[in-house]
């Protein structure tokens, strides 16, 4: 089974969705309806604060209020950000992405996070 990128239109495999994910999903097709950004841009934006959309949207809402809101702002921060976690942490680019998106692009709460899973034997090396 196939699907389509909603940025680009290419072509995939299929992902197996959980039930959080189908949330997660719901809350990111509400969110771009409401804020017109692209699936990329209001994917990292809900990431970046926890899947709460609510908080999203007041996020949005302000930085488009101030000006700050650019075309890349959310791409930016999240390619900001991941290199930071991997720095601190030598996890890979997709577990620290992971890691950030599990804990609302924060990198101090995500380090922690990974740290506490590597301590518990939880985590191997990079992530894996």
């Amino acid at each position: 089974m196939m699907s389509t990128d909603p940025d680009s239109g290419a072509a995939g495999p299929a992902v197996a969705v959980s039930g959080r994910s189908q949330l997660q999903a719901q809350a990111l097709h509400a969110f771009r309806a409401a804020s017109g950004l692209t699936h990329t841009s209001a994917r990292d934006c809900l990431a970046r604060n926890g899947f709460d959309l609510r908080r999203a949207v007041d996020d949005f809402k302000a930085l488009r209020s101030e000006g700050k809101l650019t075309p890349n702002y959310f791409q930016a921060f999240y390619e900001s950000t991941v290199p930071r976690l991997m720095q601190i942490t030598g996890l890979t680019p997709k577990a620290a992405a992971d890691c950030l998106g599990c804990n609302g692009f924060d990198v101090e709460r995500s380090a922690a996070d990974t740290r506490r899973l590597q301590a518990r034997g939880e985590l191997g090396p990079g992530g894996a």
